[in-house]
């Protein structure tokens, strides 16, 4: 095995992960994806975590997935990144990166257990910013009201109030 090489088992198959020179690597052309607003975030993620999701390439190390990451690397100034290169036909590459990308997005979110995680990180001392949410994402999820008197909340799923219900309001 090359030195920077190193192999992982999953399953029936290996999977082979080498560090390529960042320059190396060329982005698929054809890629549907806007990534930019979210490169500052890998950045930080990388920055906090290291780099524990290698770089998905073809043989000609054209990038099939981890073009944002590929691209928080170069922001950092990383001259080296973990990739695995796959062995695909052109048509395979493009239908694969769809495929990651739009998988990624069929998830949704438990915000009871998320809430929980994300609060008991930050009382183990984590910045929460190092996770990709925004501030006013962990204060949403966390149910923190902000400081903005302007601040108008969010509609609840199920209103509080139906037709016909009486309020009183003032002093009486």
């Amino acid at each position: 095995m090359a030195e920077g090489e190193s192999t992982m088992k999953r399953g029936e198959c290996m999977l082979n992960v080498r560090e390529v020179d960042v320059n190396e690597l060329k982005p698929g052309g054809d890629n549907p994806r806007d990534n930019d607003a979210a490169v500052d975030a890998v950045a930080r993620s990388i920055s906090s975590f290291g780099f524990n999701v290698p770089i998905l390439c073809d043989t000609d190390l054209t990038i099939v997935a981890g073009h944002t990451r590929w691209k928080a690397a170069r922001k950092m100034g990383l001259t080296r990144v973990p990739v695995i290169v796959l062995d695909l036909s052109d048509t395979q590459r493009r239908a694969f990166a769809t495929a990651d990308n739009k998988t990624a997005e069929i998830a949704t979110w438990n915000l009871e257990r998320l809430r929980g995680v994300l609060d008991e990180l930050r009382r183990e001392d984590v910045d929460l910013g190092d996770v990709g949410f925004s501030e006013e994402e962990i204060r949403k999820i966390l149910g923190e009201t902000g400081t903005d008197e302007n601040h108008v909340p969010e509609l609840q799923a199920e209103p509080q109030t139906r037709t016909g219900d009486l309020w009183t309001l003032g002093d009486r």
